[in-house]
């Protein structure tokens, strides 16, 4: 390869005339839609060499030259409207993703753009705030919703300008029908997913935004509104103004799914299963919700050895009915699941959910079955570790624990101090439980386990964690065999407080298949020889 200096090409009209001519020809293929632009000068490169050797201004002049509509990496025909291409496809996305009507994504996508406008004005008013200044802030409602406040000075002044009051209207009546679509619960939900997810990131500005917009709201969306409000506190770790949002939202509408919902685990993490049913019902959530189905498994029902009129069983001298007839509790050992399925909740409706996916990737990365992450979600041991090694139920604790009963939330305040370890059993009682030894402190545990203890034998290795739940001892978060020549391994891991991911790694290393090595330690290469002979028929003569 040489390199030689040159002098300036010559470029000359007609030959960008003909780059033009030749893109022209390879958007014809699709004229109602834009072109990649790389794809399109390659295209046009393979059509005609030339363009490979002659000089020619620089891309974005040439096209510009050309006359050619384009837009960062793409390329359409002259006069092509980008802007509303990029909406349409925005709009499809968002109705594919989130199954909705045309009708209903383009609302969601004018939301959202309000939302955007909304976070970009509660930055600036935080910045004002912070230099003393609010500007900013008092300014906000009247760009967001072209509702013009009254002058200190004047409060009945109009600003003085017919415009401005036309504009008003105008804005607040698209408000208005914009809104009116978040009747529908999908649509509320879409937003919210579509605004904050499932972090925090922007929560302030979307409590903002739905407080703004309530009043301008029709009665049938403000439920929405509301819902959103306290979707955002919570994300805000503010459980107090995010529940008195969906109460505000159940006054409203006493049939509004999304804010029942939520109502519905405020009640389940009380440890009030029949309000939280009661609620649920009302909603018209379907039984097979894993809300209601977990619900259903922890209700106390009435004792049946009582009339409703005998002396109530707890010693207090009223009737059963009045005293603890529907409000029965279950025994803390039997809660205690229930205690772990409200932290597993809290993993489905906040930002842990990424760090369930990326963990469920590592849990399936040796299957070979269709939808292995998908199934690797429900695992017992991608819950746990993300529970426990991630940090997530010391957070849903810290956020949670004021709505848990009281011996609930002790009891979580124990399972934080116990370590996951290797254990060694030592005898089974099969449908019942285990003796096991843990191998790192020594400590003997009687443990009830009627679904493990069917499965494994005296002298397996386990790693688990165990932990006191009331008068008994269990395992959460499932039970993993453990090789005899892994025990060390393990046991160093454990001593190092690893993260989620490399210890789902570790105890997911059984499944991957073997490794062939020779005799010396290296990997066996798997080759296909090819053997050409000559003409043997000579030979065989």
């Amino acid at each position: 390869m040489s390199l030689e200096p040159v002098l300036a090409p010559v470029v000359t009209a007609e030959m960008v005339a003909e780059l033009g001519q030749r893109l022209s020809v390879v958007l014809e293929a699709e004229p109602e839609e834009p072109m990649a632009l790389d794809v399109a000068v390659w295209t046009a490169c393979a059509d005609d060499p030339k363009l490979f050797t002659e000089p020619l201004p620089p891309l974005g002049a040439a096209l510009d030259a050309c006359e050619l509509a384009h837009d960062g990496e793409w390329l359409a025909a002259r006069g092509f409207d980008f802007l509303r291409w990029q909406v349409e496809q925005r709009c499809a996305a968002i109705a594919r993703w989130h199954d909705l009507s045309e009708d209903d994504a383009l609302a969601v996508l004018v939301l959202l753009r309000l939302y955007h406008q909304v976070a970009e004005m509660h930055a600036a008013a935080l910045s004002a705030k912070e230099d003393g200044g609010e500007a900013a802030l008092a300014a906000f409602v009247v760009e967001l919703t072209g509702q013009p406040e009254p002058s200190p000075t004047n409060p009945d002044c109009d600003h003085g300008a017919d415009a401005t009051a036309t504009a008003t209207t105008v804005r607040a009546t698209t408000v208005r029908a914009t809104t009116a679509f978040l009747a529908e619960p999908a649509v509320a939900k879409a937003v919210l997913a579509e605004t904050i997810g499932s972090g925090s990131d922007g929560a302030a500005a979307l409590g903002l935004f739905a407080e703004t917009l309530e009043p301008l709201a029709p009665r049938a969306a403000r439920p929405a509104l509301l819902w959103l409000r306290g979707k955002a506190h919570e994300r805000l770790a503010d459980l107090t103004r995010a529940e008195a949002a969906y109460h505000a939202a159940e006054s409203v509408d006493p049939q509004w799914p999304p804010a029942l919902v939520d109502l519905a685990r405020y009640a389940s993490d009380r440890g009030d299963a029949a309000r939280g049913l009661a609620l649920l019902r009302r909603a018209g959530i379907p039984h097979d919700h894993v809300l209601v189905e977990l619900l259903e498994r922890f209700q106390a029902l009435p004792r049946p050895d009582l009339g409703r009129n005998q002396p109530c069983w707890c010693g207090s001298g009223r009737k059963y009915k009045k005293c603890h007839l529907h409000h029965e509790q279950l025994p803390l050992d039997e809660r205690a699941a229930w205690l772990y399925q409200k932290a597993g909740m809290f993993l489905l409706d906040g930002p842990w959910r990424g760090a369930v996916g990326e963990t469920a990737r590592v849990r399936a990365q040796f299957a070979e079955v269709p939808h292995a992450v998908l199934d690797a979600l429900d695992d017992l041991l991608v819950t746990d570790a993300v529970l426990f090694e991630g940090g997530a139920f010391t957070e849903f604790l810290a956020t949670r624990g004021v709505l848990l009963p009281e011996d609930e939330r002790l009891l979580a305040e124990q399972w934080l101090l116990i370590d996951r370890s290797v254990y060694e059993i030592e005898s089974v009682r099969p449908g019942e439980g285990f003796t096991m030894l843990d191998v790192r402190t020594g400590e003997v545990h009687q443990v009830r386990e009627r679904t493990a203890s069917q499965a494994f034998t005296a002298g397996a290795l386990v790693c688990a964690r165990v932990v006191p739940a009331g008068d008994t001892t269990q395992i959460f978060g499932g039970i993993e065999p453990v090789a005899p020549h892994a025990r060390d391994e393990l046991i160093a891991l454990l001593d190092s407080g690893p993260d989620p991911l490399d210890l789902v790694f570790f105890l997911t290393r059984r499944f991957a298949p073997p490794a062939l090595e020779n005799t010396e330690g290296d990997p066996l290469a798997r080759c296909v020889a090819t053997l050409r002979t000559g003409d043997w028929s000579e030979h065989t003569q």
